[in-house]
């Protein structure tokens, strides 16, 4: 992570605003940019379901049934893509990658207009590999994607909480520092939607 952090009790709380502009965390924006992510086997999902089921108790929805939505990590998004070239393309790219396993350990908080709490992943040699050759694969498109996602600026996370009220916050982190706790999950496959069109690709077991 970069910016201002705030180590509390094993949760990093940043303030990295400017940097980390998460147009991607509001639903208008979602519908004219598109979103490459990695997704997780139904096992790992489960585990997160359950370990979060609580923060509908206060009104703080998981980002997942806010926005209707799998956890996930980004890997890109871009401002517009040709989508039957980067259907094939992904297809051929998770067919050469294989499924792999990372250990999300820590939360950590964007703090902004909109109070983001996220899972982030121990980084790997497996994580930064498929992202850095999945922005090989794309780079025909790299001038339309974000600038937070190419290699020198990504910083790898799992939403679990977006827009959580001022008010909310204290309820909403103590919640989540009772319940969480390091998970070992499974990156499955990746994917991302095209006007309504969801497209999604296992990885090579």
């Amino acid at each position: 992570l970069t910016g201002e952090s705030i180590i509390l009790n094993g949760f990093t709380l940043t303030n990295n605003t400017e940097s980390l502009r998460f147009k991607l965390m509001t639903k208008q924006l979602y519908e004219i940019s598109y979103s490459f992510e990695m997704y997780f086997d139904e096992n790992s999902e489960n585990k997160l379901n359950n370990m979060f089921q609580e923060l509908a108790l206060v009104g703080a929805f998981p980002a997942v049934q806010k926005e209707n939505r799998r956890y996930h990590i980004t890997l890109a998004i871009y401002d517009s893509i040709d989508f039957e070239k980067s259907k094939k393309v992904l297809q051929k790219f998770c067919m050469s990658h294989n499924q792999f396993k990372i250990n999300l350990g820590f939360i950590g908080l964007f703090k902004g207009k909109e109070n983001v709490i996220f899972a982030s992943p121990m980084i790997t040699n497996d994580l930064i590999k498929i992202h850095q050759d999945f922005h090989k694969e794309f780079s025909w498109q790299k001038k339309s994607c974000w600038e937070h996602y190419i290699p020198e600026s990504w910083q790898p996370h799992c939403s679990l909480t977006v827009t959580t009220q001022d008010a909310q916050f204290p309820e909403v982190l103590q919640i989540i520092r009772n319940k969480f706790r390091p998970i070992d999950v499974k990156i499955k496959s990746i994917g991302f939607t095209f006007n309504g069109e969801k497209v999604n690709f296992n990885l090579k077991e």
